[in-house]
Parts: structure tokens; sequence; C-alpha cells
């Protein structure tokens, strides 16, 4: 799976710089290297969640992600 498309500015404070969403557990090393690059979301995946996040307030906005099949067939 690749990362979709930059979605253009935070819609809640305009920030033109948003950063990649990964989910799962990241190995140290990963956490050391990727720190502010990414942001690390945890195992647990929200029912609708999103690729992006704000780097200056941290809202999850853009695309939505999908693991698996889709469900609209």
């Amino acid at each position: 799976m690749s990362a979709p498309a930059a979605p253009g500015p935070c819609p809640r404070c305009g920030a033109d710089d948003p950063l990649p969403v990964l989910y799962g557990y990241p190995a140290f090393d990963e956490e050391e290297q990727l720190p502010d690059r990414v942001v690390f979301a945890g195992c647990v995946v929200p029912p609708d969640p999103r690729a992006w996040a704000c780097g200056r307030c941290g809202l999850h906005y853009g695309e939505r992600l999908r693991f698996g099949a889709d469900e609209d067939g």
C-alpha cells in the first residue's frame, strides 16, 4: 500500500505540513529514526482512519486509509 497524495493545508489551523500516519507497533529504531517525519498512531486502528496528520495541531485528515478488501465492492 502506498501513501495517498498529500492533502494540502490543514482544515483546522491552515498549516501546510502534513505528516503520514502509521499504524502498528514500530520497532524501536524506527521511532528514533522517524520522530519528526511521521505520526505513530498506535496499534488500534480507528473506524475511519486518515492518512495524514497536521504537524502543527495534530488533526488527522485527508484521504481515508483502506485496509484489505474494499467494502463497496
